[in-house]
């Protein structure tokens, strides 16, 4: 029996395990539904995927027929994982470093782990610049909704390898097109699937002749340029578009960490799918080769290991050895054939029909099925009772600067002094000095984009104003927060002071009970600037950046309720700077305007009417809402949403702002080009007498 996990307590800050799962592959969505079922007490687990889906291969043919829609072929990460208890990173990493024990990526600080496993798949072989390849399967889906459009009649499209995956696909791909566009299967064997038995084989070329795509025999792909396709028997290939299916490349991150991998770069695993080398790793999947028992790289395969692996992680995490897994040596491969057909082959028997495909059908629904999960709890509560709940913002004190976060700031220029203290000159002379606090409580898992979110509201208190950013110091409550968690919304929140051209000058602990994040900004404004010109008179626009909805879709997401692609687009939109907004609402006029923040768009409109004899009329149907927030209120009917969206809490919205109505659309346009999601909601008029 192995030691139970330990840390270096030099190296690591008190607290429970980590475990951190990479990769959102067919094996980990089995270990998130398993900790669903049955939390693993004291331990905090993470799971980091390049997307916020999980497809299932066995379905993205039926997928690019017309067979399922999006939502039956994918597994939702964002109400699993919350299930699950996880974290979830929605971010692409890039590096392991095995002495530090964290996960690294290009673009934001690592995350540290004291259990890591491993199962982010592979990609086909591809030359470079040659083409698409089919995997990872969100980037080809991606990839297919832009060619598609582009085709023309008489074009062609190639797929080059004829294994069970790309014949599969140019089947679909073929009663998709439906001959519009010619399909060619490129394939260096005399047949397709060159493992499967000779009457699987058969039966699949029929399929593909009957289908009307052109199958090239005997020969190998080469590189792709100016709409030709290389071949190995020295001629060339016209086609439009070409996808690879070939074999499968591993990360080469995993070799360069040190894990002892086979010549494909899939980690080496024992039985108990542990690394070799390194205990404290576990892989499955493509991305493993099981020790004296290695297996195809297929989906099916990954599906059996996570029951395994959920255990053996289980095991480590107690200081266990992983159970053995002994996999059979042969699975079940069906293809489906399209038009209601599949063919299927085990143990050298093959059969076919429609029953084989609605057999198929059945259970790769009822699996997807598995890892759909009920939310955690009801929307909370506002005080009218109708949701949002309000804020309170605890009072700063003086405590111990936060060095070891300041520390690490001091190399991307935010920090000097070693008491968290920088010196700046004066400023210019005639400017005036503007300051303005701003406090989010943790409102999302992920502490790097909650750093860029809260940076992002604060500077937007302060652009309204029409004030530069100068500089800022961060009020943290650290709450139990580990280090790790503050360093990276510290440097989340860095990046956005940095590009604002904003100096992060210090750092200040704040009392409260769940961890957050603030700071307080001092901004210069221009001598004889005059912000807002003549204030808002009857029949001027209200425009509104950005959409509504942000704060409760995070709510969403913490209860499980809201779709992780909602959640990404409500982060999107909420790390967006209000700045650049700011200035293209002054350009065209504006003669008022405040941010919508706590008080929601109702609240931050009576704001900014008051004091004037002046109303607001606001179309509903004008007003954009994010995907998915109406979707979370289960209410009766879209008004009534939308009413309540007008008054909920907002967290970094958009800004709200009177514009003259002959440059209203303009404006609107304007901010659009940028990518701000603007609309005119309204209009300004004189207030009915009572």
């Amino acid at each position: 029996m192995r030691e139970p996990i330990r840390r270096d307590p030099i190296a690591r800050d008190p607290g429970p395990p980590e475990l951190v799962l990479w990769g959102a592959g067919h094996a980990h969505v089995e270990v998130l539904r398993q900790l669903a079922r049955r939390p693993e007490r004291g331990v905090r687990v993470t799971l980091i995927s390049r997307e916020p889906h999980s497809p299932y291969s066995g379905m993205l043919p039926g997928l690019i027929r017309g067979d399922y829609d999006f939502d039956e072929a994918h597994i939702d990460l964002g109400p699993l994982a919350a299930a699950a208890g996880a974290r979830l990173i929605i971010a692409e990493a890039t590096g392991l470093d095995l002495v530090a024990r964290a996960v690294t990526f290009p673009d934001r600080p690592p995350i540290p782990f004291d259990v890591l496993s491993i199962n982010i798949g592979g990609e086909p072989v591809t030359p470079d610049d040659s083409g698409v390849p089919v995997k990872p399967i969100g980037r080809l889906l991606a990839r297919l909704a832009e060619i598609e459009p582009a085709l023309q009649p008489d074009t062609r499209l190639a797929i080059v390898g004829a294994g069970a995956g790309g014949t599969e696909l140019a089947l679909a791909l073929a009663h998709r097109l439906d001959r519009r566009v010619g399909i060619a299967l490129v394939c260096a064997d005399t047949l397709p699937l060159p493992t499967a038995p000779a009457r699987a084989r058969a039966i699949a070329r029929d399929a593909l002749v009957d289908a009307g795509v052109e199958i090239l025999s005997g020969v190998r792909a080469g590189t792709f340029h100016d709409g030709r396709l290389s071949l190995s028997d020295g001629s060339y290939l016209e086609a439009a578009a070409v996808l690879w299916a070939t074999g499968v490349a591993i990360s080469p991150a995993l070799q360069a960490a040190g894990l002892a991998c086979d010549a494909a770069g899939a980690v080496r695993v024992d039985r108990g799918l542990r690394s070799m080398t390194h205990p404290f790793v576990f892989a499955a999947g493509d991305c493993a080769t099981i020790e004296g028992a290695p297996r195809p790289k297929s989906g099916v395969w990954s599906v059996r290991a996570g029951p395994v692996l959920a255990g053996n992680l289980r095991r480590a995490l107690r200081g266990k050895d992983p159970k053995p897994w002994r996999p059979q040596r042969e699975a079940l491969a069906i293809l489906g054939l399209g038009n209601g057909r599949a063919v299927g082959w085990r143990n050298g028997f093959v059969h076919q029909g429609g029953r084989l495909w609605r057999w198929k059908d059945r259970i790769d629904r009822r699996w997807v099925a598995r890892y759909r999960v009920s939310p955690l709890g009801s929307p909370p509560l506002a005080p009218d009772g109708r949701g949002g709940t309000p804020v309170s913002i605890p009072t700063p004190f003086d405590e111990d600067v936060l060095t070891f976060i300041l520390g690490g700031l001091r190399q991307r220029g935010g920090v000097d002094g070693s008491d968290g203290t920088r010196g700046l000159e004066l400023p210019p002379a005639g400017y005036a000095v503007l300051h303005h606090i701003d406090y989010v409580p943790s409102c999302l898992d992920d502490p790097f984009q909650f750093g860029l979110i809260a940076a992002t509201q604060a500077l937007s208190g302060l652009a309204i104003t029409g004030a530069h950013p100068w500089m800022a110091t961060a009020l943290v409550t650290r709450a139990g927060a580990r280090d790790a968690d503050l360093t990276a919304m510290l440097y989340g929140a860095n990046h956005v002071l940095a590009m604002a051209g904003c100096s992060l000058v210090g750092a200040r602990a704040v009392a409260g009970a769940t961890p957050a994040l603030g700071f307080a900004v001092v901004g210069l404004a221009e001598p004889d600037a005059t912000i807002w010109v003549g204030g808002p008179r009857a029949g001027d626009a209200v425009v509104l950046t950005r959409p509504l909805g942000g704060a409760l879709i995070l709510d969403g997401a913490r209860r499980g309720a809201a779709k992780a692609r909602w959640r990404q687009a409500a982060i999107a939109a909420m790390r967006r700077s209000n700045i650049e907004a700011m200035a293209i609402l002054r350009a065209h006029g504006a003669c008022a305007g405040v941010d919508v923040m706590g008080r929601g768009l109702l609240g931050s409109l009576a704001v900014m009417l008051r004091g004037t004899a002046l109303t607001a009329r606001l179309d509903h149907a004008a007003i954009p809402v994010l995907s998915g927030a109406r979707d979370l209120l289960n209410l009766e009917s879209q008004e009534e949403a939308t009413a309540f969206l007008l008054a909920a809490p907002e967290i970094s919205g958009g800004l709200l702002a009177v514009v003259p109505a002959g440059l209203a659309e303009s404006c609107r346009d304007e901010l659009r080009r940028v990518g701000h999601a603007a609309a005119i909601i309204g209009a300004i008029a004189a207030d009915d007498p009572p």
